[in-house]
């Protein structure tokens, strides 16, 4: 380890990595709550659309798949563009195709944004990863991670106190 690493490794924490490390952890919590909306979100569409509940079955399927796809894309994407961008991406083809699953007038197109959404929650999962790594100390990183992700699950928590309401 170089001089400069030695002294960027063992300073405090500053207010640029807290931030990073906050961006990701909210990245996380939004991703959590999408993970999680289609499953609160079915009860209600098969008394509106007057659907099984079997019907909607490959909605959580290509939501698994489009989060398959957005893991294994991002990666390999940020190491080329940029993690920033990426994630930045991401949350937008996340939010995007989760307003757009509010205007779905079927299953088909519910299938169809569910599986640009799961392509948005996957990508978000590793660059929050990568992105937090890149600003924080090697020796503060597993803690830090460990946090950013449990954005995910309080974000589905969250999500599911809401609908409780």
């Amino acid at each position: 380890m170089s001089a400069t690493e030695s002294r960027l490794e063992n300073q405090p924490l500053g207010a640029l990595q807290l931030r990073v490390a906050l961006l990701c952890t909210l990245a996380q919590l939004f991703d959590g709550f999408d993970i999680t909306s289609i499953s609160m979100a079915v009860p209600a569409l098969i008394r509106v659309w007057h659907q099984p509940g079997a019907a909607f079955a490959n909605t959580f399927v290509m939501s698994s798949v489009g989060i398959m796809i957005g893991a294994l894309g991002s990666g390999p994407l940020g190491d080329r563009v940029g993690r920033k961008p990426v994630m930045i991406g991401s949350l937008l083809i996340l939010g995007i195709t989760s307003l757009a699953c509010t205007q779905a007038g079927s299953i088909t197109e519910l299938i169809v944004y569910r599986l640009f959404t799961g392509i948005g929650i996957g990508a978000v999962m590793p660059v929050t990863v990568a992105l937090s790594s890149d600003y924080i100390p090697v020796r503060l990183r597993a803690v830090t991670i460990m946090i950013v992700f449990t954005g995910s699950p309080l974000g589905g928590f969250l999500g599911k106190q809401i609908v409780a309401q």
